[in-house]
């Protein structure tokens, strides 16, 4: 070991609890494990194929929840449901159809009136860490002007950083 110049100088080693290490370790490791929920409309095409395959291809770096959003209720409300029971959420990522400046979710439609009529995002600020990504998965939901003012009402919305297709 490096005492310096100092001829005084000296230092000491101890032993290292080697277990103790591998769980500080181990627990610095899921600190930095990302933690995403993927929801899935109903009337997705396959819907179960394509969740089959975001589980089959998840990876040790991330923890990745697969949620199927039920056909008969309001999709923004089960979400909010959802997440409700969550934190240090990294990202959420919806899978449904859509178009410019707007998703069909669970049993309606989410444009920018339903937005700032829902009452649950709460639930969504909440749950999601600070610099957090909401992740739209819709064809066209972010095209044209109407598409650019449903993202920022959304991002508004959740607190969240939001992209979306185009």
């Amino acid at each position: 070991l490096w005492a310096g110049a100092d001829p005084n100088a000296s230092a000491s080693v101890a032993p290292v609890d080697s277990g103790a290490a591998v769980q500080a370790v181990d627990a610095q490791a899921q600190q930095q494990r990302r933690r995403e929920i993927v929801f899935v409309d109903a009337a997705v095409p396959d819907a179960q194929k394509l969740i089959d395959g975001i589980l089959a291809q998840r990876s040790d770096s991330a923890d990745i929840e697969v949620v199927q959003l039920r056909g008969d209720s309001n999709g923004l409300q089960q979400i909010s449901d959802v997440l409700a029971g969550e934190h240090d959420i990294d990202a959420v990522h919806i899978v449904s159809h859509g178009e410019s400046g707007r998703l069909w979710l669970g049993n309606g439609l989410v444009d920018v009136r339903a937005l700032q009529q829902h009452g649950g995002f709460g639930a969504w600020q909440g749950a999601l860490e600070a610099d957090a990504d909401v992740l739209l998965w819709g064809c066209n939901v972010a095209d044209g002007a109407a598409g650019q003012a449903f993202v920022e009402q959304f991002a508004a919305a959740t607190g969240a950083d939001v992209a979306a297709s185009t």
